[in-house]
């Protein structure tokens, strides 16, 4: 499959979502503790948005690395 950077600002504009998500989690997280509440269910969605978090990242690196094999591959015919 191949990539262009419109891929890249997709996934970019996802993770930054998920990022401020995952963030918002971790301070309610922090809230709830701080007025002792169970925060266990808060803990569990921090961490699903931070495992969200990781796999867009390696996406993102994937799909970079695609990107770089095609426009090396380009070159070489050029070349």
């Amino acid at each position: 499959m191949e990539y262009n950077q419109n891929d890249l600002e997709s996934i970019d504009a996802e993770l930054s979502a998920v990022e401020r998500r995952r963030s918002w989690m971790a301070e309610t997280v922090l809230a709830l503790r701080a007025r002792d509440y169970a925060a266990e269910a808060a803990a569990r969605q921090e961490a699903v948005f931070a495992s969200k978090v990781l796999a867009m990242r390696n996406l993102r690196a994937s799909i970079e690395m695609s990107i770089a094999g095609e426009r090396k591959k380009l070159l070489n015919e050029d070349g």
